[in-house]
């Protein structure tokens, strides 16, 4: 064990000494000397979990919606209550639609969900996947990772894109947010907790990627550690709350390969 302790203290050090350092790292040693790391060398590790949002994360739709479509929501329910509305990241059509109705506005629902979901199709059929994401589901995987997702979309929507992510098959849980009353949305941590609940997996072993700050504190209440990745982020919005950064999917791969090495 003490050549993992040298090398855990010598990751502590260079990562103290970067931008990226968090009290998480410090966690991570005292958790690898709790009595339970200190069993019998045959006891298996604990499951690893990675989770990823969708939108914003898996695929760049954030941005080719502003590009694309950012004029469909406005005609749909009108300019102003969108703009009252403000910054739809993160947020699932049944929350915009509720809030737009708390606002005033005045629509057949059945009828706005059916056109979104038309105005969606489009969006994931141009939109781009995130670049890198292949090689990170293809890394977790070799690493032992179980993988999930965890999503304010309608699972229509997150079937619009597994087929293009190379990975699917190896995605254990898919989570759409939208299809379970029973649970709050994000910024509550009720889908990260059923998640993690039907992996098998408990908050200390458990990544999740976000882009939105309602999805970093939904993963921060539920415990896990947070990285948020900028690469698909639109223009001004600012991040806030994550454990780590990262401006791309090769940062990480980074991360992770030095969490492992902890």
């Amino acid at each position: 064990m003490l050549h993992i302790f040298r090398r855990a203290l010598a990751t502590q050090r260079h990562l103290k000494r970067s931008r990226h350092y968090s009290a998480y790292y410090s966690q991570l040693l005292i958790r690898l000397f709790s009595d339970d790391m200190l069993g019998p060398m045959s006891k298996s590790p604990p499951q690893k979990a990675f989770i990823f949002d969708m939108d914003g994360v898996l695929i760049d739709t954030e941005r080719t919606w502003v590009k694309h479509g950012g004029d469909f929501l406005p005609n749909l329910l009108g300019k102003e209550i969108m703009e009252k509305i403000g910054s739809t990241i993160g947020m699932s059509g049944a929350a915009i639609f509720k809030k737009a109705r708390e606002l005033g506005a005045d629509f057949d629902e059945v009828a706005c969900i059916a056109q979104h979901d038309a105005e969606a199709k489009r969006i994931y059929g141009i939109a781009a996947m995130t670049t890198g994401i292949d090689e990170l589901g293809n890394m977790l995987h070799e690493r032992g990772y179980a993988m999930g997702i965890v999503s304010a979309s309608r699972r229509e929507w997150i079937n619009f894109m597994l087929p293009r992510l190379s990975f699917a098959d190896h995605i254990s849980l898919v989570l759409s947010l939208s299809e379970r009353p029973d649970l709050r949305g994000k910024p509550d941590p009720d889908g990260y907790q059923e998640a993690m609940q039907l992996m098998g997996v408990t908050p200390d072993n458990t990544i999740i990627l976000e882009d939105s700050n309602s999805g970093i504190a939904a993963g921060k209440a539920a415990n896990a550690f947070v990285i948020g990745l900028r690469a698909n982020l639109v223009d001004g919005y600012k991040q806030e709350g994550a454990d780590l950064y990262a401006d791309s999917i090769e940062d990480v791969m980074r991360h992770i390969a030095s969490l492992d090495h902890l």
